[in-house]
């Protein structure tokens, strides 16, 4: 599977490409914007209604942000992410993202496929 994607913001533009193999083909697909309500305090990627997600690009909009790809009761940061970078992977369970830098909020940009 090939996606092949924009993300844009901040008046940026990034182009993105993913190469993978799915073991399923995607139904869905989200494309949003996902502000931290509360700074200091993990919470759920809104992946748009995916429950099973094959292909997940975050950008990291506003600020520095930490990503847990494997959430279950504790918050353990896996990926870090510099503003404005970007990471596209697959989760291995429910993903959480947290600011990296006290007392503030974080804003990603959020592509995603899978049904």
């Amino acid at each position: 599977m090939r996606v092949v994607g924009e993300v844009t913001g901040l008046d940026r533009q990034d182009n993105f490409h993913f190469l993978g193999t799915l073991s399923t083909t995607p139904t869905m697909s989200a494309d949003l914007v996902q502000v931290q309500a509360k700074a200091d305090t993990a919470e759920a990627v809104n992946l748009g209604g995916i429950t099973t997600p094959q292909s997940v690009t975050i950008r990291a909009v506003e600020n520095d942000v930490q990503l847990d790809t494997s959430y279950s009761t504790t918050f353990h940061a896996e990926l870090s992410l510099a503003e404005g970078e970007v990471a596209t992977f697959t989760p291995e369970g429910t993903l959480y993202f947290c600011n990296a830098t006290a007392e503030e909020t974080a804003t990603i940009a959020v592509v995603a496929v899978g049904t």
